[in-house]
């Protein structure tokens, strides 16, 4: 039986897609492999488990926390504790589930993850024809967003009086 990756790679479509494999749930793109006249001679599929490694990989490019759940049940996350022991994530509200796995929306959580308060957003994750399989959340510590927040304002006071005592001083 030939998967739905080969048979879009064959037909020169690349894809990448969510999918269950065995009780794991990964991630697979596939593409066409084509000779120099352009004509399909085979396809390619590479796939990797939604776990730890690609939580941590993701989290190095988006600077942000990152968990994958399989519906309610958390998978794997870049989370750690304060002696750095990995961290599963939390279990999001029946209602939060319900949303993202059923509707298809975004959903928002505040929740304590090894004693640090977090902003989650959760997306769906799903196939490449729609069916959600599960979900994966980035998160936000609030005390490094509320110390940035306040740095920020710090400086728009001080750039405003550094405005104003110029303006007093061109006059």
């Amino acid at each position: 039986r030939t998967s739905s990756a080969i048979r879009r790679a064959l037909d020169y479509q690349h894809s990448a897609t969510i999918a269950r494999v065995g009780k794991r749930l990964v991630i697979q793109a596939a593409a066409p492999v084509m000779d120099a006249a352009f004509v399909v001679r085979g396809a390619v599929v590479a796939t990797a488990p939604l776990d730890e490694h690609l939580a941590d990989l993701i989290k190095s490019v988006v600077g942000a926390e990152v968990g994958f759940w399989d519906g309610p049940k958390p998978l794997a996350s870049s989370f750690v504790d304060a002696n750095g022991e990995r961290l599963p994530g939390v279990r999001p509200s029946a209602e939060l589930v319900r949303r993202v796995m059923l509707l298809g929306e975004i959903g928002e959580a505040v929740a304590v993850i090894g004693g640090r308060d977090y902003s989650l957003a959760f997306v769906p994750l799903q196939t490449v024809v729609g069916q959600r399989l599960g979900m994966m959340a980035v998160g936000l510590d609030r005390g490094e967003l509320a110390q940035v927040q306040r740095s920020a304002k710090r400086s728009l006071v001080l750039g405003a009086t550094g405005a104003l005592v110029l303006a007093l001083v061109a006059a």
